[in-house]
Formats: C-alpha cells, sequence, structure tokens
C-alpha cells in the first residue's frame, strides 16, 4: 500500500536576505522598489511574518526568480 504523507510547504524569508544582498540593497531600497517598508522586508527575512501572495510576487519579480522560490517543505526545496 502506498504510503501517503502531507506535504507542509514552510516559507522561507531568509532566501529574501540572499537575494537582496547579492543585489547589493538594504531592506529599505527592496521595500521601496515593491512598495514595502524597510521594517517589512526584515520581518519577512526573519520569518517573523510571512508576505501576503501580492508581495511574494513583487518580490519574485524583483530578482527574476519563481514564486516557489520562497518555500521548502521536508523533501522538496526549490532553488533559487
Amino acid at each position: 500500500m502506498k504510503e501517503e504523507s502531507s506535504m507542509a510547504w514552510k516559507f522561507e524569508g531568509s532566501r529574501i536576505r540572499i537575494l537582496r544582498e547579492g543585489k547589493g540593497l538594504n531592506p529599505t531600497q527592496l521595500g521601496k522598489k515593491i512598495g514595502a517598508t524597510g521594517q517589512q522586508v526584515s520581518q519577512w527575512e526573519s520569518g517573523e511574518v510571512i508576505p501576503g501572495a501580492e508581495f511574494i510576487i513583487k518580490i519574485s519579480d524583483a530578482f527574476e526568480v519563481i514564486p516557489g522560490s520562497f518555500f521548502c517543505n521536508d523533501r522538496k526545496e526549490v532553488p533559487l
């Protein structure tokens, strides 16, 4: 019998920081590009807050990556 397992996806805010730093941006600069505050960006990066879908899309567009790049589960991680 095939075993079913739940696949809980987790938001990985640290990936925003990796991409942001790679572009030489601080949180405030990224925030201005996507219509958010630097504080919001910092909260997303730390995992304190998960951004809404609208911001995940804006962040993805800013870094030219797919939205799934910010999610992983215990079985699979989407590469940056």
